[in-house]
């Protein structure tokens, strides 16, 4: 029986490369795109592209499938200009609890959260590891850091709430 993967993202440089892979894999993937995203290189069998936005619940419903293997989440906003930041909250903090409890109301066994080395903060010259305190509430006005960090939180709170979670905290993806 083959795996199934919801993906987020997945027009992003990373989501491409994610699901590139997961279909060499032989995943089955549903992959969450914007209307106005260009989905050319998602166009494959193994491939369904439902259209949706994080900040729309009822079409997170629609979309996901019951029971996911995997959700990778690694759908964000990553504007670093403050005019943006009210809706970098909504598509990041927001976005990210709807995720969550569309995950755990269609029961998907796992899900794979794609943070940032940004929600740790600004720390110059320390070591960051899982039990490194993160500044990045209280660090300067850096928003995109500061709503990577509160839906870790989120994340967090859902282990609490059954769900199997997995963050990952990547630094500059090239």
């Amino acid at each position: 029986m083959k795996r199934h993967a919801f993906v987020t993202g997945a027009t992003g440089f990373l989501g491409r490369n994610l699901v590139e892979e997961l279909t060499r894999r032989d995943w089955e993937i549903t992959a969450l795109c914007l209307p106005t995203e260009k989905t050319e290189s998602l166009v494959r069998p193994e491939v369904q592209i439902v259209i949706g936005s994080l900040t729309d619940l009822a079409s997170l419903v629609a979309a996901m499938p019951t029971a996911p293997d995997v959700v990778f989440h690694l759908a964000a906003n990553t504007s670093s200009w403050s005019v943006h930041d009210a809706q970098q909250y909504q598509d990041n903090v927001v976005g990210t609890g709807h995720m969550l409890d569309v995950a755990l109301q269609k029961g998907a066994k796992r899900f794979v959260y794609t943070s940032s080395i940004s929600s740790y903060g600004y720390q110059p010259g320390c070591r960051l590891d899982e039990s490194t305190p993160s500044n990045a509430m209280t660090c300067g006005h850096y928003n995109y850091g500061k709503t990577k960090y509160l839906a870790e939180q989120l994340v967090k709170t859902a282990v609490q709430r059954g769900l199997s979670t997995v963050i990952l905290n990547p630094v500059n993806i090239l």
